[in-house]
């Protein structure tokens, strides 16, 4: 048999396996104490045929490198997703979706986005601009007359984008809890949220802490102000964007708002430590900012996310070079940070990503666009680093044979 033939039944092979395991919904009984017991054997699926692959021991030192920092941080679940020279090469889950009725982590579980859902607002809004219908550098009240900063500061969407809008966070925004509270009152709970309605309802009418332009301000309240601006120029919801630009042309069927109100199918558990134990996380809801924060979906989902922004499938390449292009102050310093997405190097090699922090959830997606290499991580444990699970992978994706 010649080698390329060989190869191909060996994908063939493995492409049986992985359908017979992720056939197999069952999760083990006991408690896991060691690594091995960590690792949930039903939720592996092997890469399909004619998806590239990597030679199964280099499989083995991934499954390791997860295990090694869950055993160490303590963590209770975790999924990854990797793709490789463009395509979904592996998917698998890890430890407990819900720890105390012993359900694993299966590639149907459901985790939130976090701040992943940023990215997702980039990309619509670059999406807008390549159909003439948005200009990142106008300010944004020709677009939206409702919106007044109190200083009456010039904004646009490129200053929310790029968090250089002087708009401040949680805890620098006074009444915010009260004006989202009157907000879920109402509808916002009910239906996924306007971003223009829960930005007027919850921050709208809050000072600036600076003038737009000025310097690097992190803040989720932005990008739900740039969610409102995509609603005033495309005249849909930002949901309704979402599901007909990126949802369904790239076929995720498990994504939604993670409303607390709405059974959302296989939803994991969350678990934060108080005083050194492990506490599970009564669900709240985050779907009122789903502009900057509010998604939830499996692992399949976004790693299929990530490989369309890889492969450039739903903005032209000039338009991801234009998110993935580093931001600089008015007076020209340079943030580490594009449109929607931190940009920063491995190795000497270009790194594109965006992690997420929220209650019930740690997130990090991070790819190499020049080797359309990258990985996606969903963790149901909110003391998680995944920065050091991150480097481990690249260094074995980047030393990988192909089979």
């Amino acid at each position: 048999m010649s080698k390329i033939k060989q190869k191909i039944g060996n994908l063939c092979l493995l492409a049986v396996l992985g359908l017979g395991v992720w056939g197999s919904t069952s999760a083990q009984a006991r408690p896991f104490s060691t690594s091995s017991e960590v690792l949930n054997p039903h939720a592996l699926v092997q890469p399909l045929p004619f998806q590239l692959a990597l030679q199964p021991e280099r499989y083995r030192l991934v499954d390791e490198a997860v295990l090694r920092v869950m055993e160490d941080q303590g963590l209770v679940g975790l999924a990854l997703g990797l793709v490789e020279n463009g395509k979904i090469s592996y998917l698998k889950g890890y430890g407990w979706a819900d720890r105390e009725n012993r359900e694993a982590v299966t590639l149907q579980s459901s985790f939130r986005w976090a701040s992943l859902s940023k990215p997702v607002t980039a990309v619509l809004s670059q999406q807008l601009v390549e159909q003439g219908l948005l200009d990142l550098d106008q300010d944004i009240q020709k677009y939206w007359k409702a919106y007044h900063n109190v200083q009456g500061w010039p904004l646009t969407q490129r200053q929310l984008l790029a968090h250089l809008a002087g708009i401040g966070s949680y805890d620098e925004v006074a009444g915010w809890q009260a004006g989202l509270r009157s907000f879920q009152a109402g509808a916002g709970v009910q239906t996924p949220a306007h971003m223009s309605a829960a930005s007027q309802a919850v921050f709208a009418a809050a000072p600036l802490l600076q003038r737009p332009g000025l310097a690097y301000h992190y803040s989720t309240f932005g990008y739900m102000l740039a969610g409102a601006v995509l609603e005033q120029r495309s005249g849909q919801s930002y949901w309704q964007q979402f599901q007909e630009r990126i949802a369904q042309p790239l076929g995720l069927t498990s994504i939604q708002p993670d409303h607390a109100g709405t059974f959302i199918p296989y939803r994991v558990s969350g678990y934060y430590k108080d005083r050194g134990s492990v506490v599970k996380r009564p669900l709240d809801d985050v779907a009122w900012k789903l502009a900057g924060g509010g998604f939830t979906s499996n692992i399949q989902d976004l790693t299929r996310f990530m490989q369309a922004l890889i492969q450039h499938e739903l903005i032209s390449q000039r338009g991801s070079e234009a998110l993935w292009t580093v931001q600089k102050t008015v007076e020209g310093q340079a943030t580490a940070y594009g449109l929607g997405f931190g940009v920063s190097q491995f190795q000497q090699i270009r790194r594109i990503e965006h992690g997420g922090s929220q209650t019930r959830t740690r997130t990090l997606m991070s790819f190499h666009p020049d080797q359309k290499r990258g990985l996606v991580l969903m963790c149901n444990s909110e003391w998680a680093e995944l920065a050091p699970l991150r480097d481990a992978l690249f260094e074995i994706l980047q030393t990988s044979e192909w089979l």
